[in-house]
């Protein structure tokens, strides 16, 4: 093992509805006498922070907001009867699904460039829960 770990945080109040609505992050743990002056590991020379993830914006705390900001009927808002039924679409639950990498969809995040080398470490990270 090397000498860091990473530890997932996220809050527990509650976790899927934080953890959705994007409050959620990395932290690197380095062993007792294996950190420099600043913590950073003493073993590696470029660390590497992979979350893979699938964010449910069906359980976010912004779902409502987004609906009424963004999902209008004739430039009006929909009414009770159409909520209902969007929330109830199959389609919309799916499409509420983002598949990302540390945050990033829709392939835009920026390429990792990793050489070969001992003093590299890659830390994946993903939700227990």
């Amino acid at each position: 093992d090397g000498s860091s770990v990473a530890w997932l945080y996220h809050s527990h109040n509650p976790a899927r509805v934080d953890s959705n609505s994007g409050l959620i992050g990395p932290i690197v743990i380095t062993r007792r006498g294996d950190a420099d002056k600043y913590g950073r590991p003493k073993d590696v020379d470029v660390e590497y922070v992979v979350y893979m993830s699938v964010i449910d914006e069906n359980k976010n705390y912004l779902l409502d907001r987004n609906i009424d900001e963004f999902i209008v009927d004739q430039g009006h808002a929909l009414s009770a009867a159409d909520r209902e039924a969007l929330l109830a679409d199959p389609h919309f639950e799916e499409g509420n699904l983002m598949h990302g990498i540390n945050g990033r969809l829709y392939g835009n995040l920026d390429g990792f460039d990793i050489q070969a080398g001992p003093a590299r470490s890659i830390l994946r990270v993903q939700p227990w829960y």
